[in-house]
């Protein structure tokens, strides 16, 4: 069974009030635990808690057709690289999608957003974005 913040988003998902639309229903009839694996790209699971809110394509049409979520695209200048997924991961509360090809975010948190969007989608630029610096 899924717990913490997909337990949430599961809940949210299922309560939308176009999570009934015709287009949808398919997904929703799923168990937890097979939507949270359709949906999220790196879902784990273990009996203490669960982990990985980056979308899949299928959960990025689900999410931008029931929420706002912000486009960020990904300037030249910065590479991707693995240390990005696990800033989006420790950083993001909600769901994430990133895709490498098209260079483009999409964020579901609006402070998150908009620091991407300040910094031409720089994801180290978010890093401990919430964390006290040490010493104070």
């Amino acid at each position: 069974m899924t717990t913490s913040n997909h337990k949430t988003i599961i809940k949210l998902l299922r309560g939308h009030p176009n999570s009934q639309n015709d287009d949808f229903k398919e997904f929703f009839a799923l168990e937890d635990e097979d939507l949270c694996r359709l949906l999220f790209l790196n879902y784990r699971s273990s009996k203490i808690k669960t982990r990985g809110l980056r979308l899949t394509h299928q959960g990025l049409r689900i999410f931008t057709n029931l929420y706002k979520g912000w486009d960020i695209p990904i300037d030249e200048e910065y590479d991707f690289n693995s240390r990005w997924l696990i800033i989006l991961e420790r950083e993001c509360s909600l769901p994430y999608y990133i895709a490498m090809k098209g260079r483009i975010i999409v964020v579901f948190e609006k402070e998150i957003g908009v620091m991407l969007k300040l910094n031409g989608g720089n994801i180290l630029m978010i890093e401990n974005m919430w964390t006290k610096p040490s010493g104070l």
